[in-house]
């Protein structure tokens, strides 16, 4: 009997940002999200405020995870 070949697992990975401002970290942050082999990562996009021109840049299999609760903080904190 011959054993099944068992794929691995994919890793998952959170990142997380402020917002997706046009700043170097967003930049940097659409990098990784771009380049992260799919094959061995899942990779999760979490920011605290849904808001910056590189938001559409995000690629569409790095799930977009906001805080709505911390938004709103955010914002009364200003």
């Amino acid at each position: 009997m011959q054993a099944k070949p068992t794929t691995p697992k994919k890793l998952r990975i959170l990142c997380v940002i402020g917002s997706m401002g046009s700043g170097g970290s967003e930049r940097q942050m659409i990098g990784l999200l771009t380049h992260l082999d799919r094959r061995r990562f899942a990779p999760m996009l979490y920011t605290v405020l849904r808001e910056g021109p590189l938001l559409d840049e995000v690629p569409d299999d790095a799930i977009l995870e906001i805080s709505e609760a911390i938004s709103g903080v955010a914002r009364h904190a200003r």
